[in-house]
């Protein structure tokens, strides 16, 4: 419960729900070895700025930040002026770094409401760049 305490306080508050649901989650993954407390909660600080821009509207609740693994978006963040994992497809972080990359930007959600149009552009544009998907 101190982990989900304090993993809270990188949230805006309309975020900060269901903590018993989030200390449950953090237990689950800490127990199969996919993330550490320190990991979150350095993740999370380096997301701050992000997740409370625009009083925290575009922001996920603390539970759903946990369940798509969002903590890796720090790592692809960090990672974006250098090289894109081969798994970027994996991670919404990825798909957004190898948008970038191929020059398309970040999703932005008020030309693309849905993440998964912005993805299918990328996958698209992806394949395009390696000669995939052009009808013969």
């Amino acid at each position: 419960m101190a982990t989900a305490t304090a993993l809270f306080a990188y949230f805006p508050d309309q975020r900060r729900t269901r903590i018993a649901d989030v200390a449950r989650k953090i237990e689950e993954l800490q127990g199969i070895g996919e993330v550490t407390a320190e990991q979150l909660l350095r993740a999370a600080a380096q997301q701050a700025d992000r997740l409370g821009k625009e009083e925290g509207k575009a922001c996920p609740s603390v539970l759903r930040w946990l369940r798509d693994s969002r903590w890796l978006d720090a790592i692809a963040d960090a990672g974006q002026a250098g090289s894109i994992p081969d798994n970027w497809r994996d991670t919404r972080s990825g798909v957004e770094a190898m948008g970038v990359r191929l020059g398309l930007g970040p999703w932005d959600q008020d030309k693309e409401k849905l993440f998964a149009s912005y993805e299918r552009r990328v996958v698209e544009a992806y394949e395009a760049s390696l000669g995939l998907g052009v009808p013969a």
